[in-house]
């Protein structure tokens, strides 16, 4: 991870890409168990253009502030 955080204002750090950029969907849908009568996947794909670390997996945070 980068310790430097983005200044420029156009930069999102909540953005979000397609699924389909980690998953070849069609591949996963034979094996993927449907809701009950609601006709969606119980499968949801988070790919975040940003790495992320649970709060729980950080057990130190240093900072030059």
């Amino acid at each position: 991870l980068c310790p430097l955080y983005p200044h420029n204002p156009e930069v999102l750090l909540n953005d979000l890409k397609c699924p389909s950029d980690l998953l070849d969907f069609g591949k996963f849908s034979d094996s993927m168990d449907y809701g009950i009568g609601t006709g969606t996947p119980l499968l949801h794909v988070v790919n975040p253009a940003f790495d992320y670390v649970p709060p729980q997996l950080v057990s130190l945070f240093i900072t030059d502030a």
